[in-house]
């Protein structure tokens, strides 16, 4: 015996074997409405840092008041993937095993 139950928005329906063996009238109750937020920045804010010298520690001010997703590629164009903190939403500290050169995008 196949058992099919097709839900909608009012009105659940089980069909047993090809024939509607129970129809159930859902009553739904709105809780709450509330007014929409005001809109967010337009875009998405990002900062792009270059470390030129290479250190195994690099300590960037980047102003964006969150705490970005961080992606480095050093000076040879491969990713690499630091230690990160997180001082302040406007700072981040990337902690490497060893000194590297090369970009921080952070978003």
């Amino acid at each position: 015996m196949e058992k099919v139950v097709i839900e909608g928005s009012v009105e659940t329906v089980v069909v047993e074997e090809g024939e509607v063996v129970e129809t159930i009238n859902e009553v739904m109750d709105v809780l709450e409405i509330a007014a929409q937020g005001p809109p967010g920045p337009a875009g998405d804010l990002h900062y792009t840092h270059t470390q030129g010298v290479a250190a195994a520690m690099w300590s960037i001010t980047h102003s964006l008041g969150k705490h970005p997703s961080i992606t480095v590629i050093d000076s040879g164009g491969d990713e690499v993937i630091p230690a990160i903190a997180y001082p302040s939403p406007n700072a981040v500290t990337l902690t490497f095993s060893g000194a590297v050169s090369g970009v921080a995008y952070l978003n």
